[in-house]
């Protein structure tokens, strides 16, 4: 007797419980955050992986200068900004590599970075108080000044339009009026980045901390984060922070691994159980 549910339509079948058992939907949209840290010259992008009260990491990317990190949505890239000149590559969270890379060739210590629109990047020069934005289409070399600010570590970040500015100057979030800054609060010493989370507050990170915290636009604690690597406690470096959305199904399915000095290989779930129907039919 005719089998007339077919190989292919077994194997079809099954890709798409798999997915939807990973993502919940064949839609769902999911929002990741990124830490950037620098290991003397070189830094290593994590995922920050946000659990209950841990923030648990996993090794994503090595790159060989200090960097500090936006993220752009509809590419799924993180951008790396070399904090000597400007210049910038994209790194793709889809392909695993770097695609495209721009010369700017600046000076100064850009220290914050963040997208307000999937178009320019905005950037903090911590050398002359200056905040800039360039179109991130990797042929515009111009920076065009924003405002003065008081751009000292940090990072910056936008909640819809509004641009916010975390320093370490004085320890403070402030928000953009326009034409200055107004304080928001203040925050602990030595803030290193600075990200929008999934329910409009942002989550920042400090230097020497074994913690992230989350602060409403207004300035108000919301909760307090433990960085762990594996079951190890992790004390930050100076670096940045990055976050975004973007649908889990286009993704592949990451499991916390950290290997030091190594960047691991990570199968996708979805991969290794479609290469379990494989063998087995």
């Amino acid at each position: 007797m005719k089998n007339l549910f077919s190989l292919k339509t077994f194997k079809t079948a099954f890709s798409m419980l798999v997915l939807f058992m990973v993502t919940g939907s064949l839609s769902a949209q999911d929002y990741r955050y990124f830490l950037a840290q620098h290991e003397g010259n070189s830094t290593n992008l994590y995922e920050v992986s946000l659990d209950g009260t841990d923030a648990n990491l996993s090794l994503v990317h090595t790159v060989g200068y200090r960097a500090h990190i936006a993220y752009h949505e509809s590419t799924k890239s993180i951008y790396f900004v070399n904090e000597t000149n400007a210049n910038y590559e994209n790194f793709s969270l889809e392909s695993n590599s770097i695609e495209s890379s721009a010369v700017i060739g600046a000076s100064g210590s850009f220290v914050a970075a963040s997208f307000s629109d999937g178009i320019n990047l905005t950037l903090g020069n911590g050398s002359n108080g200056k905040i800039y934005t360039i179109p991130a289409d990797f042929l515009t070399t111009d920076l065009t000044e924003v405002a003065s600010a008081p751009v000292s570590g940090g990072d910056v970040a936008y909640d819809g339009s509004d641009l916010y500015l975390a320093t370490r100057s004085g320890n403070r979030l402030m928000k953009f009026n326009g034409v200055g800054f107004d304080l928001q609060t203040n925050i602990p010493q030595k803030v290193t980045g600075m990200a929008r989370t999934a329910d409009g507050n942002f989550l920042l990170s400090f230097f020497g901390s074994t913690t992230l915290k989350k602060y409403s636009p207004a300035g108000a604690l919301v909760e307090t984060y433990n960085l762990k690597v594996g079951d190890l406690s992790y004390q930050g470096l100076n670096g940045d922070l990055a976050s975004g959305t973007f649908s889990t199904a286009c993704l592949p399915f990451r499991v916390d691994a950290y290997v030091p000095g190594t960047q691991a290989d990570l199968l996708s779930p979805v991969s290794a159980l479609r290469q379990i129907a494989d063998n087995a039919l």
